[in-house]
């Protein structure tokens, strides 16, 4: 039952129907916004598309996602021209509108939220010349990935905290003092001192959260070598595979990347990488999320790791970066 309410409730967020948004500001009615995750309608002529603007855009919106497996790109493009960039198109979720013409009655970039859906993010980027084109994109490239990168993790994040396991989230703030929004189609394994499991079980797809905590002592804890080292301890105890004596590791090969980042306005580091399984042939792309909880004197990290088989993996591990990004410490009680 609660697998077939997960499917209703992703249907009733990510399909088409009228009139289920609202402007605030002037009390309209928008239609909901269609489309598939990390995709964007980019409204453009084809001699641009197929030129040094094309390339621009492909630079920053099409470059590989960092940590997995094969090569995908942060959004897929599909290009519409201006011509045919009717009413249909305009219920997309995410809209990228390019004009490069002498035409243009100004130059700069054009940020709205639900323009003509709900919700959406449409960008206008205008310019009279391709280096003017140039000039925006590097002033602003960034700015806008980000925009279209963080606005897709908060509607997941929306989508789910409709569905959200409340008996899931119990047991981790009670044993663990750590808040985490999980959907209901998500088990929970385990659930002992210091180390949580959860996971998504299909035949074609296997999607798991894990969460860990130890002591902090110095901020050498805090190094890439130190929080891989933690990490595959952490797993060579508590991950084992099917065969006898395997375990889920780190892919040393291809080293994870770090970032820094603010999570709820505090200091935390996001990990990315490949995990495999010592002594089987199993892997995939995983991402973490460590912080520090300085009440309880420990490092806290939480972590989403998918296998797929052959299936790309970009919009799986996706949706578990937005699921564990809503974790957080609890206040002492």
């Amino acid at each position: 039952m609660k697998k077939i309410l997960f499917i209703l409730g992703i249907l009733s967020v990510f399909c088409f129907s009228c009139f289920e948004g609202q402007d605030k500001g002037t009390g309209v009615f928008k239609p909901s916004s269609a489309g598939k995750l990390y995709e964007i309608i980019t409204v453009i002529e084809p001699e641009l598309w197929t030129g040094t603007v094309g390339a621009q855009i492909e630079k920053y919106f099409m470059q590989p996602m960092i940590g997995l497996p094969q090569p995908e790109s942060l959004f897929k493009m599909r290009d519409i021209k201006h011509s045919s960039f009717n009413k249909m198109f305009k219920s997309h979720r995410n809209i990228l509108n390019i004009r490069v013409s002498d035409y243009v009655d100004s130059v700069g970039v054009k940020i709205l939220r639900d323009f003509w859906a709900s919700p959406q993010i449409y960008v206008e980027v205008t310019a009279r010349n391709q280096q003017e084109f140039d000039s925006l994109m590097d002033k602003k490239g960034n700015q806008i990935l980000n925009i279209f990168l963080v606005e897709e993790k908060k509607r997941l994040q929306s989508a789910y905290k409709k569905m959200e396991d409340q008996s899931i989230r119990r047991a981790v703030l009670k044993k663990q003092n750590i808040i985490i929004n999980v959907p209901a189609q998500y088990r929970l394994d385990v659930n002992k001192k210091d180390f949580v499991w959860i996971s998504n079980e299909t035949p074609r797809l296997s999607q798991g959260i894990l969460i860990w905590t130890y002591p902090y002592t110095n901020e050498k804890q805090l190094t890439k070598n130190e929080l891989i080292l933690a990490r595959d301890s952490v797993l060579l105890r508590n991950v084992p595979g099917a065969e006898p004596e395997s375990y889920m590791g780190t892919e040393h090969r291809w080293p994870p990347a770090l970032f820094n980042k603010t999570h709820n306005g505090c200091y935390a580091i996001e990990m990315r990488g490949l995990w495999v399984v010592e002594g089987d042939f199993m892997g995939g792309p995983f991402v973490n999320l460590t912080m520090i909880d300085t009440t309880r004197g420990r490092i806290v990290t939480v972590e989403g790791y998918v296998y797929a088989g052959k299936q790309t993996k970009r919009n799986f591990i996706r949706e578990l970066e937005a699921i564990i990004y809503t974790a957080d410490i609890a206040e002492p009680r």
